[in-house]
């Protein structure tokens, strides 16, 4: 079989702008590594730039890039109809990004935090180059580069273009080195022998995402108002409180010794120490005030949180009343999960009202669904592999609610009745099983009691040791095959670090201790379900026409979360084939694992949002009772 040619490309465009990810295509810079010659063409001669592009995406090539997801958006942006050709070169493996590439070596050895050179690695191509070809480039900093002028050239020919100034390149020289550079970097990446296992996935995420990124998300102006005047006089209350008890100055600055001295006092009040850092000094974060047991720390701590709000978010919601808000995703972190950020879509307030300000463009509504016990449900994938059997996934494919299995055997009932009584609305049961979500997401990670007792904390329950210990060994007792599970960690661990080589996808992470150790088997294993899935419900809503879901747009991925925007008109087909694919991709890395995911509708982001159905099983738009 002949060896497909290898093509790097890169785009210059205009500047990227509040709502426009995919600015206005000026150029394009393309190399075949076989030849060695770079090639520039700018927007002034239009056939031959679309001839080009449709080239490059033809699927003859083996198409690469830095950050090329971007650059692929530019492209679809000025010639829509190539967007089926990019999907098929993600399918079918033909597309290497340098910098994902890269990452995902350092994240093999171990280096992202710092590398045995003492640098902690970055992944602009700037960076690469300087790293990998011992090179600086040129026209990278300064307020008067071509990188930040393209807009000038708009229109204009290549060959009257001006030339380099003696000291920063031209606008041709910056785009053809832009090329040249990443060509060596591609040329270096694939002499390598060894595969990265999981790469063409994390390039396809990595598109799917960028997608997400350029479509956006919109605020409602009214709900946006609305927060921002209750924020503001919830902080104004704060702030009044505060600087009567001296915690706060009237320049509206913390006064951090009195706050100090306050922490200090409160936990002495309660026969504890109060916290303090490697260096001594008394901690003040907001879990240390919310565990003081003083209403003026638990006030100041409230504090915190609304000011975070307030300075964080709603600027973003406002700029979402005018222009499509564009989260940035990171297609990986360690473990093989994604990140956000600008804002971060992955972990927004849940309280507040900051996710409700988010609302469907007019003709749509939001479709959201997640997994059901995504993360447990890997667990037990990962414990049949490795150990042959396990308990936690017999109940998963019997059907049985893990947190009301794990209730059970706290109360000491049999499945059957645990249901039953739960069922008719037993109170203590349903304690139960809240307190079992603690014991289920918190404990497969590996906590101690001690461990347990802080992560009761962030559910609103305290516990004391002695208590921790006991739900521990009871959980340990409904799935017993943890404990060989947590001896298979710990044999690996040692006494220090080890290299992670996941057993169902052979996802490579080195530097790992005990408790990363733990929560990488089944974190990694449910991105990577996800990842999937995700690829598959971009394609069918960009490009597959006989689709429900063709004409929406996903906009947001929390974790085992899709959110998507839906043409009311056949939102409900839609949310089925979406609720399909999540599921088909899962089992792609869970073979022996039941699993199901559920969708919803909703104009709004709610967080309590119910799935509702009509006489004819159609999925319905809930509504909050209190509109």
């Amino acid at each position: 079989m002949t060896e497909l040619r290898t093509v790097v490309f890169d785009v210059e465009t205009y500047l990227i702008e509040p709502g426009l990810l995919a600015p206005k295509l000026v150029c394009l810079t393309y190399q075949f590594l076989d030849k060695g010659t770079a090639r520039l063409v700018g927007n002034a001669t239009p056939k031959k730039l679309r001839k080009v592009c449709e080239r490059i995406v033809s699927g003859k090539y083996r198409v690469c890039g830095h950050n090329v997801a971007f650059d692929f958006g530019v492209l679809v942006a000025a010639y829509p109809e190539l967007m089926p050709a990019i999907f098929a070169l993600y399918e079918r493996g033909l597309v290497h990004d340098t910098g994902i590439y890269d990452e995902m070596a350092h994240i093999a050895s171990g280096w992202t935090k710092q590398r045995p050179d003492g640098e902690r690695p970055k992944y602009h191509l700037a960076d690469l180059v300087r790293r990998i070809l011992q090179k600086e480039m040129k026209g990278k900093k300064g307020d008067d580069i071509w990188r930040l002028r393209y807009c000038e050239l708009d229109g204009i020919p290549v060959e009257d273009w001006p030339e380099e100034d003696g000291v920063n390149p031209g606008p041709a020289e910056y785009a053809l080195d832009d090329t040249i550079l990443t060509g060596e970097i591609v040329r270096i990446q694939l002499s390598y022998a060894a595969n990265i296992p999981t790469i063409t996935l994390q390039h396809s995420a990595a598109w799917s995402l960028h997608l997400m990124s350029c479509w956006g998300v919109r605020t409602d102006p009214v709900a946006v108002a609305e927060l921002e005047a209750s924020l503001g006089a919830t902080l104004e209350g704060y702030v009044a409180t505060l600087q009567k008890e001296g915690l706060i100055r009237a320049n509206g600055v913390k006064d951090m010794e009195a706050v100090k001295a306050r922490v200090t006092q409160a936990y002495e009040a309660m026969g504890r120490k109060a916290p303090k850092t490697a260096k001594g000094n008394v901690k003040t974060s907001r879990e240390v005030l919310d565990a003081s047991e003083d209403p003026v720390l638990l006030t100041l701590a409230g504090h915190g949180a609304v000011a975070k709000v307030v300075n964080t978010f709603l600027p973003v919601l406002r700029l979402g009343v005018v222009n499509s808000i564009n989260p940035r995703y990171r297609v990986l972190v360690d473990s093989g999960r994604t990140s956000a950020s600008k804002p971060n879509i992955q972990q927004l307030p849940r309280e507040g009202g900051v996710r409700q300000c988010f609302k469907a463009r007019e003709g749509y509504t939001y479709l959201q669904a997640d997994y059901h016990v995504a993360e447990l449900c890997s667990l037990a994938q990962v414990l049949i592999t490795v150990l042959g059997k396990s308990r936690m996934a017999e109940l998963l494919n019997e059907g049985k609610d893990l947190h009301l299995a794990t209730a059970g055997t706290v109360l000491n009932l049999s499945y059957e009745e645990t249901l039953k009584r739960y069922d008719a609305g037993d109170k203590t049961v349903a304690n139960a099983r809240q307190t079992s979500k603690i014991l289920n997401f918190g404990l497969p990670g590996g906590l101690s009691a001690g461990g347990l007792m802080h992560f009761a904390k962030g559910y609103g329950k305290d516990i004391d040791f002695q208590e921790a210990s006991r739900l521990r060994d009871l959980w340990l007792e409904t799935y017993p095959e943890m404990r060989l599970y947590f001896q298979w960690i710990s044999n690996q661990c040692g006494m220090g670090t080890f290299t992670s080589c996941h057993p169902v996808t052979g996802y490579i992470r080195g530097n790992v201790g005990y408790t990363d150790g733990a929560n990488q088997q089944f974190q990694h294993l449910t991105a990577t379900g996800c990842k999937y899935a995700m690829f598959e419900i971009s394609k069918q809503c960009y490009v597959d026409e006989s689709s429900p879901l063709f004409g929406s747009r996903p906009w947001g991925f929390v974790h085992d979360e899709f959110l998507l925007e839906s043409p009311l008109a056949w939102a409900s087909d839609a949310a089925t084939r979406l609720e399909e694919l999540m599921v088909a991709g899962m089992r792609r890395v869970l073979p022996d694992v039941d699993c199901r995911a559920d969708a919803l509708l909703m104009p709004r982001w709610y967080k309590g949002a119910k799935a509702i159905r009509n006489s004819d099983g159609e999925l319905l738009v809930w509504q909050p009772t209190d509109v």
